[in-house]
């Protein structure tokens, strides 16, 4: 962590000042403009030295905890995706023996227990038959927000369904899902709902959990698909950046309020 590391190296340029058996050495901190005193801590069975060398050792500990744990969850982002991927593609095979197929590779995947219905698991997804390309949630202030299931979906759910005087969000820099607000056509999207938007926007996207999160959003008649580019890339102009805490428990009760008809 970086704090550990710096009070270490605290106390690596002062070792020369620490008496032996002290409990505490004053020490000038130039990394602070102007510089600032402080005052370190130190075991005195252990000694500056001692100490400073175990908080090193503690900081290399904590940062390759870190990165073995964003390492798991890139791999576990990874796995959702693609088990994602192969939901639509059960969802959407034409013959029964094609779905038999997929689900057979789903379960060799460890992602599908022998002999669960897709049907079953897709029944939230579909009206009437056919299958929706956009997930429903009910806002805390009585609203509406779409939001697209896989890339492929989130063109579908910008470019036919949404209409242009609608509100379009996206986690910004990431990949993630399309969110809709639906609006008449004069209507300003309240505050509450902007929020809770942009929460889902988040919630559904690779920076998902991170404490703050950059969430763009413009009218959709500002968001335009280039020849080219690969489901669910976009070109969005006059965009606004809403920067936004992300809440845990907001996000829970929103995905709570999804309308499964």
């Amino acid at each position: 962590m970086p704090a550990l590391r710096h009070e270490a190296e605290l106390l690596t340029a002062h070792l020369g000042d620490y008496v032996p058996g002290a409990d505490a050495l004053e020490v000038l901190d130039w990394t602070d403009t102007p510089p600032t005193p402080r005052v370190l801590s130190i075991d005195p069975s252990r000694g500056a030295q001692a100490q400073a060398e175990s908080l090193f050792k503690q900081a290399r500990r904590y940062a390759r905890g870190a990165e073995l744990a964003r390492r798991r969850r890139d791999a576990t982002r990874a796995e959702i995706a693609a088990l994602e991927r192969l939901l639509d593609r059960v969802e959407a095979a034409p013959a029964a023996d094609a779905q038999g197929a997929l689900e057979e590779e789903a379960a060799t995947a460890g992602w599908w227990a022998p002999g669960e219905s897709s049907r079953r698991r897709a029944a939230g997804a579909r009206v009437s038959g056919k299958r929706r390309s956009y997930r429903t949630f009910a806002t805390s202030e009585g609203g509406v927000v779409l939001v697209g299931r896989s890339a492929t979906d989130n063109d579908e759910l910008t470019l036919r369904v949404a209409r242009p005087h609608d509100l379009w969000l996206h986690a910004r820099g990431v990949r993630g899902a399309h969110v809709i607000v639906p609006l008449g056509k004069r209507d300003v999207c309240p505050p509450e709902r902007l929020v809770d938007a942009a929460t889902l926007a988040a919630h559904f996207s690779e920076a998902a959990g991170d404490a703050v999160v950059e969430v763009q959003y413009t009218p959709r008649r500002h968001v335009h698909k280039r020849k080219g580019l690969p489901p669910g890339a976009v070109h969005v102009s006059r965009e606004k950046v809403l920067i936004l805490r992300y809440e845990e428990e907001r996000a829970r009760a929103l995905v709570a309020r999804e309308h499964r008809t």
